[in-house]
């Protein structure tokens, strides 16, 4: 396990998943919130809304699972995280109540992926020999992440307001995708050789709101 701690890769790895993992929660329990409160939508639909977002990640991780074996990791992981990333976007912009429902559900579908494709590339990313230690590390991890992000972010509303729901999940949705993007940019043995000083710069650069 301690051999499996000292990767970067693993570090990394842990990061993604707590934070993709506190954004999907976050989306789910917030979404109702930040629809009725914020936007005024009608309660009855703001519940169609949520239900359609976690329908939407069963139904493309259903999918996903399906055909696994003909798909890109890689390909399909770049997507849902740009799709993720504009979603979240769209839907903090309020710009109507038909464009946040149509950013809600592209968020279900788009979200939908990442958590399996993330721990079954987990022995490409650390090794076949630290891939179990890393996989329990990884599900604790996001479990962690599905408890504390979306206590902070209700936190921050309830200190300046329900609308900075949209800001929060935007702002982590950026960095899960910053985060992919770095661990599928670099081999193990790669990440393993870079200073922790560089590990943090090759992230931030990674962050679509820097690209």
């Amino acid at each position: 396990t301690l051999a499996t701690v000292r990767l970067p890769a693993t570090w990394i790895g842990l990061a993604a998943f707590f934070t993709y993992s506190g954004l999907e929660m976050a989306i789910g329990l917030w979404l109702f919130t930040l629809l009725t409160e914020s936007r005024r939508l009608d309660p009855g639909l703001a519940s169609v809304a949520v239900t359609t977002f976690w329908a939407g990640i069963v139904l493309s991780r259903v999918s996903v699972a399906a055909w696994s074996t003909h798909l890109p990791t890689r390909g399909i992981l770049r997507c849902s995280m740009a799709g993720l990333v504009m979603s979240t976007a769209i839907l903090a912009l309020d710009a109507s109540r038909t464009i946040d429902f149509a950013a809600v559900v592209f968020a279900g579908i788009a979200a939908g992926p990442v958590f399996p494709l993330l721990m079954a590339s987990t022995a490409h990313r650390i090794g076949h020999e630290q891939a179990a230690n890393a996989v329990s590390l990884q599900v604790a991890v996001a479990t962690i992440g599905q408890a504390i992000l979306p206590s902070v972010l209700g936190a921050v509303a309830g200190r300046w307001g329900v609308h900075t729901l949209g800001l929060g999940l935007v702002m982590l949705a950026c960095l899960a995708a910053g985060l992919a993007k770095v661990l599928f940019a670099y081999t193990p043995a790669e990440l393993q050789s870079l200073p922790p000083e560089i590990v943090v710069e090759r992230i931030s650069l990674a962050l679509p709101i820097a690209t």
